[in-house]
C-alpha cells in the first residue's frame, strides 16, 4: 500500500533489503499477460508467460518457434499459430501451443470495466490457482500480492476518465520507470527496522505502529513473555534512526 500511494504521487523511492512490488516475479508474470493481450508483437512477454503456469511449452519448443519467426520474418506469435500443424513439435507440445493460442484469443476478446477485465484474464490464466496449489507460506504471500494488483487497478479505473487496459500498462510504465527517470535525485527509502539498524536519516516514518502490527500479535501471546521486550527494543531502533 505504501508503494502503491508513492507510485500515484509520483514520488521515486527504494526499497533496501527487498523486492518491489512491481518487480516481484508473480506482478511481472501478471503484467506479462496484460502486455501480450495489448501488443501480441511482445516477444518478451510472450516468452515469459508461454509457459506460466506450467503447461508442457519447453525451451526447444521455444527456440524452434523464434528460428522460424526468424527465417520467415513473421512474429513470435504468427509463428506460434503455424507451430500448432507444425509436425517438427511433438504432439504434445503442438496441443499446447494450440491451448495457450486459444487461451490469448479469449483474453483479447473480453469486454467490461477495467478491473473486471483483469480479474478474468488472471482467473482464465489460473496463475493464482497454480500458486494456492503449492500449499506454502511463500506462495500464498505470492498469490495475495495478485489480489493487491487488483486494488491498484481499481484504484487507477477511479482517478481516469477512460480506463482502458492500453491506458493502464502505460499509466504503470511511467510509474514504475520513476527510478530512471530519477536517478541522481532525492527518493524516499523504505526498508525494515531490522534493515535500518546503524543507519540515519533526517526524517524517518514509522509505518505500521499499532497493535498486532507492531508490536506483533505473536509478541503480544508469547508464552515467555519475552516477545513484547524484543519488540520494545526494536521500537527503540526504530525511532533513534531518525536526526
Amino acid at each position: 500500500q505504501l508503494e502503491d500511494a508513492l507510485l500515484r504521487a509520483g514520488v521515486p523511492y527504494r526499497i533496501v533489503g527487498g523486492t518491489k512490488f512491481f518487480d516481484r516475479m508473480e506482478i511481472r508474470d501478471v503484467m506479462g499477460y496484460l502486455k501480450a493481450v495489448v501488443n501480441p508483437c511482445d516477444v518478451i512477454s510472450l516468452k515469459r508467460i508461454i509457459n506460466t503456469p506450467k503447461r508442457s511449452i519447453g525451451g526447444t519448443t521455444v527456440e524452434r518457434v523464434e528460428l522460424v519467426a526468424r527465417d520467415r520474418g513473421i512474429t513470435f506469435e504468427e509463428a506460434l499459430r503455424l507451430a500448432v500443424d507444425d509436425d517438427q513439435h511433438r504432439s504434445g507440445a503442438r496441443t499446447a501451443i494450440a491451448g495457450f493460442i486459444a487461451l490469448m484469443d479469449e483474453l483479447r476478446s473480453m469486454q467490461g470495466d477495467l478491473r473486471d477485465i483483469i480479474e478474468m484474464i488472471v482467473a482464465k490464466t489460473a496463475l493464482i490457482e497454480a500458486l494456492e496449489a503449492e500449499r506454502t507460506d511463500e506462495a500464498t504471500g505470492r498469490a495475495d500480492n495478485i489480489r493487491e494488483f487488483f486494488g491498484v487497478v481499481a484504484e487507477f479505473a477511479e482517478n481516469h476518465e477512460a480506463p482502458d487496459l492500453p491506458a493502464f500498462m502505460e499509466w504503470l510504465a511511467l510509474r514504475t520507470d520513476l527510478d530512471t527517470l530519477a536517478e541522481g535525485d532525492e527518493f524516499v527509502t523504505l526498508m525494515t527496522v531490522h534493515t535500518a539498524k546503524g543507519l540515519e536519516y533526517p526524517v524517518v516514518f514509522v509505518a505500521g505502529l499499532e497493535e498486532s502490527i507492531f508490536p506483533h500479535q505473536n509478541s503480544i501471546f508469547a508464552t515467555d513473555g519475552g516477545g513484547l521486550e524484543e519488540e520494545r527494543r526494536l521500537a527503540y531502533v526504530a525511532i533513534t534512526r531518525a536526526r
